[in-house]
């Protein structure tokens, strides 16, 4: 799995993505948030609570690429940042998201079409 934190910029153009990749094997603060998964897509939900920092892998080394949006629309021009890292979450976790999207709920790969894909070294915690 691959979780996604989109940020805008307050100038309502501007994206930017971080991806963390979401593995089995330990747990994390992704295993309670996703536990809170509705059935069917609905309104918003807030969760409270939540460390952010503490969602990311403690060496935050990433890929940064130019890319777009992986939702319908794709919008164009978004900067991505993939932490090369994992953070391990609960098997449940995995386990639940795949009985909701048992065929999966991803775009396919896009060609690379030129893009420059840079390797940032991270600050470790």
């Amino acid at each position: 799995m691959e979780q996604h934190f989109v940020h805008q910029h307050v100038d309502g153009d501007s994206l930017l993505v971080l991806g963390v990749f979401l593995s089995r094997g330990g747990s994390a603060a992704q295993d309670r948030v996703l536990a809170t998964l509705p059935q069917e897509c609905g309104p918003s939900r807030t969760v409270t609570g939540v460390n952010l920092r503490g969602m990311l892998p403690a060496d935050l080394t990433h890929f940064n690429y130019a890319g777009s949006l992986t939702t319908p629309g794709y919008a164009e021009g978004v900067d991505w940042h993939v932490c090369r890292n994992d953070v391990k979450v609960q098997a449940a976790t995995v386990n639940r998201f795949q009985a909701l999207f048992p065929s999966g709920n991803r775009r396919p790969v896009q060609p690379v079409n030129g893009r420059r894909i840079r390797l940032a070294r991270g600050r470790t915690a």
